[in-house]
């Protein structure tokens, strides 16, 4: 009898996973909170992790840019809401839904004025930086992610561990077939670590000997940089990328490590650093 339910239980877990994965999104937004405050942000994310922030490095982005600037805003977890775009995160901020995390922040720094005042050179590369992490980076770090059992247990960490492998190859194969639909699953492992290692360097050679790379503040580009990097970085898994970053740039490893200590320091994940 224990089998055949959680057998079942499979079966509702896949038909979730497709249903707010894969189909998820309407045609016009829904406020999901109607008793809003004023300037609050509503920050709709994944639950919470004790090993990172928030597994998604795009709802890492927000938090952090949100908490670098003192936003006042609140959290409202839930792993299968989405927004009308099918994604999360999204905000919600005085009756308005902002989905994408592109979007929402260039949102909230306009709505808090929110100014850099960096160098014209400077803050084109960052945006180009920025968009290279978003898009490639994030890319090749997720098909070593879901490669790993390790790491898929850790984002599902809710369910029985037995079910762990039968739903790991489920998960490589349909967000297998995204990356292939954007070109990188075609490539090997050597053409992808090429790639990746080519990325970090340029990213610590745009650091230099900064703090941050706004230089003493945090800025935008710090957010989507560091949201991608914990997000693979802190977790605590055996993967090539994870020992590209250890063995081949630590400073990439430290600076995440000192965001993550400045910014999240309540958090499981900071006490551990700490010990």
């Amino acid at each position: 009898m224990t089998m055949v339910f959680w057998i079942i239980l499979l079966f509702i877990v896949i038909g979730l996973f497709l249903k707010f994965y894969l189909f998820a999104g309407t045609k016009e937004p829904v406020l999901k909170k109607t008793d809003w405050k004023k300037d609050v942000v509503y920050l709709y994310q994944f639950k919470r992790n004790i090993h990172v922030p928030n597994l998604s490095p795009f709802c890492m982005k927000i938090e952090t840019f949100m908490r670098a600037n003192k936003i006042t805003y609140e959290v409202v977890e839930g792993n299968f809401t989405r927004s009308h775009k099918g994604l999360l995160p999204f905000i919600e901020l005085n009756g308005e839904q902002i989905a994408d995390s592109e979007f929402i922040i260039y949102k909230l720094a306009e709505k808090f004025n929110v100014k850099e005042n960096l160098p014209k050179e400077r803050a084109g590369s960052l945006r180009a930086l920025s968009r290279m992490f978003d898009e490639e980076v994030f890319r090749i770090q997720l098909k070593y992610k879901i490669r790993s059992e390790d790491a898929v247990r850790i984002m599902l960490a809710d369910l029985p561990d037995f079910l762990i492998p039968l739903i790991h190859p489920i998960i490589r194969l349909f967000i297998g077939r995204r990356l292939s639909a954007s070109g990188y699953g075609a490539h090997s492992d050597e053409e992808l670590l090429q790639m990746y290692r080519r990325d970090l360097q340029a990213t610590v050679d745009i650091l230099g000997d900064n703090k941050f790379f706004g230089g003493d503040k945090l800025v935008m580009a710090d957010c989507v940089i560091y949201g991608q990097l914990a997000s693979l970085y802190l977790l605590p898994c055996d993967t090539l990328v994870h020992e590209v970053i250890r063995k081949e740039f630590p400073k990439l490893g430290k600076y995440v490590e000192d965001v993550t200590l400045e910014y999240y320091s309540e958090f499981p994940c900071a006490k551990k650093l700490m010990q």
